[in-house]
């Protein structure tokens, strides 16, 4: 199963989502696949430490489209890792937050036609709208927890002991990645 992201930083509520997966048996593996571009011009913070950062969780990720620069179509990623891995069959991972504008991705009716795409809950985020293929995990923990409240819970010189790994904000800290990192 592959999870695409900006992952900008990495949080408590993507470790997790990967522990829940993993223990539901849903995927043998989970990759964590940091966005190099994105495609709806997202200012993120520099690729490699996002990467770095998701290492320092402990969890599977690959640099994949790190490597490949541009812009980062799921698309893409989704159907160069099924020629890598042909005898296994690729699924995707997306938070709730991005079905309402699921339809803006690129080439997504080709994506939903190829792979199951699995909805994770975030609060805050209805399972709507749900399109043919995708299997919402509805009996899953929902995340509390976004990457957009971590940064601005940085910006304002408050605590994220709740919202990160202690490596991940010693990392942030050690790199100067946020404004106003502390503990």
């Amino acid at each position: 199963m592959i999870f695409g992201g900006a992952f900008d930083p990495p949080h408590l509520g993507h470790t997790q989502l990967a522990q829940a997966v993993l223990r539901s048996g849903l995927a043998d593996r989970l990759i964590f696949m940091p966005a190099q571009s994105h495609p709806f011009a997202k200012n993120m913070a520099p690729g490699k430490d996002r990467l770095e950062m998701l290492n320092l969780l402990g969890v599977e990720t690959s640099d994949w489209e790190l490597r490949q620069g541009g812009k980062s179509y799921s698309l893409n990623t989704l159907n160069y890792w099924q020629k890598q891995h042909s005898l296994d069959q690729i699924t995707f991972l997306i938070g709730s937050d991005n079905l309402p504008s699921f339809n803006k991705w690129y080439q997504y009716q080709e994506l939903l036609e190829n792979y199951q795409v699995f909805v994770y809950p975030r609060a805050g985020f209805p399972f709507t709208p749900v399109y043919d293929n995708m299997i919402c995990l509805r009996n899953f923990p929902e995340i509390k927890i976004s990457s957009t409240q971590v940064r601005e819970t940085l910006k304002n010189k408050k605590s994220v002991n709740k919202l990160l790994d202690k490596s991940t904000i010693n990392y942030i800290k050690e790199h100067k990645l946020y404004a106003g990192a502390r503990d």
